[in-house]
């Protein structure tokens, strides 16, 4: 019963006013009454006015007040949310926000963990990601300074993309420890979030050096400044079997928090998440969407109208009106429990942008039907690896032409998102022997073709920078595809062109120009050269992610400091 009014919404709150109909008649006819009273003398109101137990009895007395309540709740819209049935699982919890603060420094990389501390604490939280219901979570590293990773967020690819990159080297002094600061960091991040329920997870070995003497304080302070907060505080301690983790304890105990070590299996997360995270107050409602819901007006309006019917209608016209409410009555579980199906649960999840509990819910719905479903849902969570294993898994158990075109074209989208472009080719023109006639297909089939790298047979030779005929082009042609004009003569000039205007053309030649002429085509003649080689340059641009990221914490970490000496 408790779980029924928990899922239970009204739609028109303010239409149960409407109850109090039968005792604002009653005030206003006591507010009348004295003039009524006045209308004719004592001996002649009994003919004149209507008593009190008459009216009581035209009014049907507590018929009347019955079917105003039931007609007032009908109105307002009763409504059980079809979301969280038993068997699809628990909701989204997107109003709870989290922040894992990690230890990164030198004392995570001893091995007495397997494989060591730190990839050991990695693999904890990819099993923490997969418990996840929605939870926003962020990330905060520490060693000799604590930084500031990546805030709360519900995008879980992206988090365990930085959790990837979070090592030592990500801070200059990755000495000792700091786990105080970082959890007052985590707590003042935390304290201008607006979600219902806020969460820390430290996630540290027992170190000496870390917990022990003055860094030992400073963490015991840290964790209380999490409580003042209102912050609930989690500990996985990454200790091996044997090893005392009572400063971690201690911490946990400060903070009024929760603690557990990493062991084989999942007990941690079954104390940490199950009994601890995942049990955290949430508010969160399905969208108002009218095919999410299951609407209960109907149960109440009928007894109205039987009300009704008994006040007003002769028993012999009650036949009459029963057979259409018994039939409507009748209908209504079928209509209810079309709500139920994961299928439409899961579309209402994808339309309305929970792709997180779009892919929980298709995971429920055999065939290559809930494939596609858990492969849309992770294509628009950009997780493109998880995507294409989808959407090959809908291709395989596709029964129809038209499922196995939908499965390749978007196996091809996946793959090209993903940066494989052979790959991306080959589905499209696949999807081709179905439609051969679709402009989409042809479209992306272009956009992969041309995305695709070209490399140049063994003995080919070159100019850097441009294609020729040994890797798919033309002699002299440019990699951006941009046509370019040579000399026809090698008298005429020594210098190639890329402005095929007759004004550019004499201006090289220096024939019958103005010296301001030949200013402005060589001004645009520099221009196209110097973007050139700036295109050029960024082939040899190489991605360093963890350098940036270690950048942007130094940056941060000065500013920080600016603002306490302010």
């Amino acid at each position: 019963m408790s779980a029924f009014f928990t899922q239970l919404d009204w739609q028109y709150p303010w239409a149960l006013l409407l109850v109090l109909q039968p005792a604002a008649m009653r005030l206003l006819l006591r507010m009348k009454r004295g003039r009524m009273l006045s209308y004719a003398s004592p001996g002649l109101r009994p003919w004149a006015i209507v008593t009190d137990e008459t009216a009581a009895k035209s009014r049907g007395g507590w018929l009347d007040i019955l079917f105003w309540l039931l007609l007032s709740l009908a109105l307002a819209g009763p409504r059980l949310s079809a979301q969280p049935a038993a068997s699809l699982g628990p909701p989204p919890r997107q109003d709870v926000s989290m922040v894992v603060v990690l230890n990164v420094g030198d004392s995570m990389s001893a091995a007495d963990v397997a494989p060591d501390r730190l990839n050991r604490a990695r693999l904890e939280l990819l099993d923490l990601l997969r418990k996840l219901r929605g939870e926003r979570v962020g990330l905060v590293v520490f060693a000799g300074t604590p930084g500031l990773v990546i805030p709360p967020t519900n995008d879980y690819a992206v988090f365990q993309e930085f959790l990837s990159l979070s090592d030592g080297k990500l801070i200059e002094e990755a000495r000792g420890s700091q786990a105080g600061s970082a959890l007052a960091l985590a707590a003042q991040l935390l304290k201008g979030d607006k979600a219902v329920s806020r969460g820390v997870l430290l996630v540290s070995d027992a170190d000496e050096n870390s917990f022990g003497g003055e860094t030992g304080a400073e963490a015991l302070a840290g964790a209380k400044a999490v409580k003042d907060a209102g912050i609930s505080l989690f500990v996985l301690g990454v200790v091996a079997d044997g090893t005392s983790d009572a400063r971690l304890r201690e911490l946990a105990a400060a903070g009024k928090g929760v603690y557990a070590p990493v062991r084989d299996g999942d007990g941690e997360w079954r104390t940490l998440y199950d009994d601890g995270i995942g049990a955290l107050a949430s508010r969160f409602r399905p969208p108002p969407s009218p095919d999410n819901w299951r609407l209960l007006y109907p149960w109440l309006l009928v007894p109205a109208l039987l009300i009704l019917a008994l006040r007003n209608f002769r028993v012999r016209n009650l036949a009459l009106l029963a057979v259409p409410l018994l039939a409507f009555v009748l209908a209504m579980p079928d209509s209810a429990r079309a709500a139920d199906k994961p299928e439409q649960l899961a579309w209402q999840a994808y339309r309305s942008r929970d792709y997180v509990q779009a892919q929980l819910l298709y995971a429920q719905v055999p065939g290559a039907a809930g494939r596609m479903g858990k492969g849309a849902s992770a294509y628009r969570r950009k997780d493109y690896a998880y995507a294409s294993q989808q959407f090959t898994a809908a291709l395989l158990e596709a029964r129809k032409p038209s499922e196995t075109a939908d499965a390749l074209f978007n196996l091809g989208n996946a793959q090209f998102m993903a940066g494989r472009f052979e790959t991306a080719v080959e589905a499209f023109r696949d999807v081709l022997r179905y439609r051969p006639d679709d402009p989409g297909v042809r479209a992306n089939l272009e956009l992969a073709v041309a995305k695709q790298p070209t490399k140049a047979p063994s003995g080919a030779e070159g100019i850097p920078g441009r294609r020729g005929r040994g890797v798919g082009g033309a002699t002299g042609e440019e990699i951006a595809d941009k046509p370019v004009t040579m000399e026809e003569e090698k008298d005429k000039g020594p210098l190639m062109t890329l402005d095929e205007s007759e004004l550019a053309r004499k201006a090289v030649e220096g024939k019958g120009q103005t010296a301001a002429a030949i200013k402005q085509a060589a001004g645009r003649l520099g221009g196209e050269i110097a973007y050139r080689a700036a295109a050029k340059k960024l082939e040899l641009v190489e991605d360093q992610p963890s350098k940036l990221l270690s950048t942007l914490l130094k940056f941060e970490q000065e500013r920080r400091a600016d603002r306490s000496t302010q």
